[in-house]
């Protein structure tokens, strides 16, 4: 649409203001000129528009608005982009902004476009030839004067092995600072083995994907991925990610190229029942497809897992596994089998020529061919089971099969965490009768040399099974940290356990080699002390090692309970809820060792001056002011 003489006249005069304005220097005043001509000629010619662009960019420009000016170039850019122009307005910019490799390629863009219009305009080009040497002369110098910086005098492996502590964000954000450091990220292969999908939107998780897996050479391979779910995912995306890296990680043939660690996390969800389980079967599957190589495997649903395996047969499935982490939560259930419509082309199953032995106890055939799960024979089963390196077990709301006597031995397990496990339910799924079992039962202990950690929490067992569960924790002399928090029947384990302190008071290990003399952390929280058990704690804690840490919350412990503590070691002592604590009683424990001193609840340690004396001889002191209310201190005290 042409414009009338009227609107011609008024553009005219605003731009003829504009320049006046810029003449006198008055940039301000030229910028708002310009900028209603620019409004006035919303539908005026391309020409019009790219000139008043073109002298607001030099305006905002003697401005000091930069981006501004910038933003005004790449407009012009747009408009025609065969004409030099905006080309050259912007690469002058970036090279007043320092950033040198923009500048040179927006150089060398408009050097290009008079060369192939056909104008053989050779003093421009030249003058543009000059501006561009000396922007690369600039980022020499500018990289020389870089170099002293105490970061680039560090060596690459320690330069290599910080960046591998930063998150992804903070990674891509220092490859931004320097060339340089562009460089050694992007040639580094290790900090490219690990890829951690964890934001809080699902637009860019693909994108991620790709971007992470095309800087991995074809002899190398993700070591480590991580999936955290945020709630505002969809319940398609997990199909998505993981089918396309199962795909991509199959394509890799090098002998290291193979996937080492799988976390998948997902605390809470949005999803109904049926996407939670395609989704935790869709999960199950990536994992079976890199089986033979994961050492660590940890996942989390906001679901309990019934697994139709047995113990033994489950870690003979995944042969490699040093670390294990199974934790479910909530009301609702999710069996453990893999999605039918997954890809299966790379799950691997048993040779046919094996014999017909399914693996799982107490099944048909029928039900393992619906689960989809591997089947290993029972010479496999039992070579793989020879080898494994277990060092780290952790089951949480998580129901096995019954193993009906049969163990694993697991001579390099460190620590084993069960919570909330039940023994006595009976749980109903796709027509299978699983009972709950115990996972300890399927462990033989005594052969466990190495096992430092047990911690038992919201575990119901029957007296027997206590029995047969302290028989093997006695015979655990390397055994250091000892939790047993809100189990059922607790009062009957720890009879047994207490009855370790019936010693004399000058044992040494050499004579007493089956018991704990190594143990340095115990916690009874929830034991409620009666006129049994009382005693017995009171004479563990008199002959036991000194502890370095002790948890006694809400059981009630009174003055000769805390009389009988060792003070040598003891750096953290937790008595939240014991509320008939008093201050002459701990007076003794608050020593300059002690880190860490819980009083939340000790309703007659309550006064200003108790607490402040506490606070200045503890390190760390938590207690409660008024109805309830949590406070901490770390050597100051805030009471008013």
């Amino acid at each position: 649409m042409s414009e009338t003489p009227g609107l011609k006249s008024s553009l005219t005069r605003i731009f003829e203001r504009g320049i006046i304005a810029f003449k006198a220097g008055d940039y301000p005043r030229a910028i708002r000129c310009f900028d209603q001509a620019i409004q006035a000629s919303s539908n005026g010619s391309k020409t019009l528009r790219i000139n008043l662009l073109d002298f607001r960019a030099a305006a905002k420009e003697k401005n000091n608005d930069l981006t501004g000016s910038l933003s005004d170039s790449k407009k012009v850019i747009d408009l025609s982009p065969e004409s030099p122009k905006g080309y050259i307005c912007a690469a002058r910019l970036f090279n007043k902004m320092d950033k040198f490799g923009a500048s040179t390629k927006m150089f060398e863009l408009a050097i290009t476009r008079i060369t192939a219009s056909g104008k053989k305009n050779l003093p421009l080009i030249e003058i543009l030839q000059a501006e561009l040497q000396q922007v690369r002369t600039r980022e020499q110098n500018c990289m020389a004067a870089w170099k002293p910086h105490f970061l680039s005098k560090m060596p690459v492996e320690i330069f290599t092995r910080v960046i591998s502590w930063l998150d992804t964000k903070m990674r891509l954000c220092c490859m931004a600072v320097y060339v340089s450091w562009r460089q050694i990220i992007l040639n580094a292969p290790d900090l490219w083995s690990t890829l951690s999908l964890n934001s809080y939107y699902h637009h860019n998780l693909m994108t991620e994907a790709r971007y992470w897996l095309q800087h991995l050479k074809p002899d190398q391979q993700l070591h480590t991925l991580n999936i955290t779910v945020s709630p505002t995912w969809p319940s398609s995306k997990i199909r998505d990610i993981l089918t396309f890296l199962a795909d991509r990680l199959s394509k890799k043939s090098a002998p290291n190229a193979c996937l080492r660690s799988f976390s998948f996390h997902q605390a809470r969800t949005s999803w109904g029942i049926a996407d939670l389980r395609r989704s935790f079967g869709d999960v199950i599957a990536f994992a079976y497809l890199n089986r033979e190589n994961l050492t660590d495997l940890a996942i989390r649903v906001p679901a309990a897992i019934t697994c139709p395996l047995t113990i033994p047969y489950f870690l003979a499935t995944f042969p490699l596994l040093k670390a294990l982490k199974l934790q479910g939560g909530g009301m609702s259930y999710l069996c453990w089998g893999i999605s039918p419509d997954f890809p299966q082309r790379a799950i691997p199953h048993s040779n046919p020529e094996d014999n017909t032995d399914s693996g799982f106890p107490n099944s048909s055939n029928s039900i393992n061919r619906n689960l989809h799960l591997a089947c290993l024979s029972e010479t496999q089963q039992a070579r793989n089971l020879s080898n494994q390196k277990l060092e780290i077990l952790h089951i949480e709301q998580v129901t096995f099969d019954s193993s009906q006597g049969e163990q694993v031995m697991l001579a390099f397990l460190r620590s084993i965490s069960l919570l909330s496990a039940s023994t006595n339910t009976i749980l109903h799924e796709q027509g299978l009768a699983l009972q709950k079992i115990d996972p300890l039962s399927a462990i033989d202990f005594t052969l466990s040399p190495k096992l430092e950690n047990i911690v038992l929490c919201n575990v119901n067992f029957v007296q027997k099974q206590w029995d047969q569960i302290w028989w093997l924790v006695r015979r655990l002399p390397t055994l250091k940290r000892l939790r047993l928090n809100d189990s059922g029947n607790i009062s009957q384990f720890m009879s047994h356990f207490l009855d370790l302190a019936n010693i004399p008071l000058n044992w040494s290990p050499q004579d007493f080699p089956d018991q704990l003399f190594q143990l340095d952390s115990l916690s009874v929280a929830g034991l409620r002390l009666e006129a049994t058990t009382e005693p017995l704690l009171i004479h563990a804690l008199t002959h036991l090692p000194p502890l370095v840490k002790l948890d006694l919350s809400s059981t009630r412990a009174q003055e000769e309970v805390l009389q009988a503590i060792k003070i040598n070691r003891l750096k953290h002592l937790n008595l939240n809820d014991c509320f008939d604590v008093t201050f002459s009683s701990i007076q003794r424990l608050a020593t300059p060792n002690l880190e860490g001193l819980d009083i939340g609840g000790c309703e007659l340690i309550s006064t200003r001056e108790m607490i402040q004396w506490l606070v200045e001889r503890v390190g760390s002191v938590a207690w409660e002011q008024g109805p309830r209310l949590p406070l901490q201190s770390s050597r100051r005290l805030f009471l008013d």
